[in-house]
């Protein structure tokens, strides 16, 4: 019963941004004794925390982790947070599923100064 979600997180620090490391130990430790539909997802592994093989604010998908792209195979809806992600290295990417780009901008011009820039990715 129920879904399978993966949530990918960067494998080394970037800025402010969760590790996958950092994110399994909070789902764990923190949310999942607070909400017992949480844990029980958790618990029976239809709740995962997969790590993107990047350390960066950006990412390319064409360079994820083995781990992330096995565990991508097959979903049916993406979504990317983040300005760098959404934005920065992904505004204009096609993709063959459902997505959602969820950003914040602060300013409008962010959106049309660096929709066609790309974010190094430190891997």
């Amino acid at each position: 019963m129920g879904r399978q979600v993966t949530l990918v997180a960067n494998s080394l620090p970037a800025i402010n941004d969760i590790t996958s490391s950092e994110l399994d130990l909070l789902l764990r430790d923190v949310l999942c004794p607070m909400d017992p539909i949480l844990d029980e997802a958790y618990r029976s592994n239809r709740l995962t925390v997969v790590s993107s093989g990047s350390g960066s604010p950006c990412i390319d998908f064409k360079m994820v982790s083995l781990e992330c792209a096995v565990a991508s195979t097959n979903v049916d809806l993406l979504v990317i947070v983040g300005m760098g992600r959404a934005v920065l290295s992904n505004f204009r990417a096609k993709f063959k599923v459902d997505h959602l780009k969820l950003v914040i901008l602060l300013y409008l011009s962010t959106l049309f100064n660096h929709a066609n820039t790309y974010c190094y990715h430190r891997r």
